[in-house]
């Protein structure tokens, strides 16, 4: 079944998803949808992906699974002219996501990890800056913010497993440039 009933969709719609399944059946020839009966015909559903690639799983999901689909979508992505204006087509929603409003931090900070502190120097200000649960990235990857206990002071949430690059915190002597989201 290519790009399903094209009629029930508004013209805009239609024709992104057409284009889309050209695309798919250019680069991936024939596809096997397995579980498509699971999926209700009518009424709220949830898909959630792991994805490597968020335009070809998507585009795929909207072609295969034989109804109206709509997206969560990085506003970031949505601004750009042309994945915006087919995203804005297939009636994604924009979503802002923390790393896309990271702003610079003051300064830089050492983070270290076996205590779970991490320490401000240069002109730091934690306390205007950064509120517990919001991410602390940098060259180290990203770790989250328990409380702040000063300007150049704040205790940091145990890291989940990928958040860090491998040998982040180890040189608490290191000190990295960072954003805040």
């Amino acid at each position: 079944r290519f790009c399903g009933d094209l009629g029930r969709y508004p013209a805009p719609v239609a024709a992104a998803r057409f284009v889309l399944g050209l695309v798919l059946r250019v680069f991936y020839g024939t596809v096997r949808v397995v579980g498509r009966g699971r999926v209700p015909p009518q009424g709220a559903v949830v898909f959630v992906g792991n994805h490597r690639n968020q335009f070809i799983d998507g585009a795929m999901l909207q072609d295969t699974c034989g109804r109206e689909v709509h997206f969560l979508v990085a506003a970031k992505s949505m601004r750009k002219r042309f994945v915006g204006a087919v995203a804005r087509a297939m009636g994604s929603i924009p979503v802002e996501r923390p790393q896309d409003v990271a702003k610079a931090g003051s300064g830089r900070v050492r983070i270290d990890l076996e205590s779970l502190r991490a320490s401000g120097e240069g002109g730091t200000r934690f306390t205007e800056e950064l509120k517990p649960g919001c991410l602390l990235k940098g060259e180290f990857g990203a770790v989250a913010v328990a409380a702040v206990q000063g300007d150049a002071a704040a205790t940091l949430k145990p890291p989940r497993e990928g958040d860090l690059k491998a040998g982040a915190g180890d040189d608490a002597a290191r000190a990295y440039a960072y954003k805040y989201a």
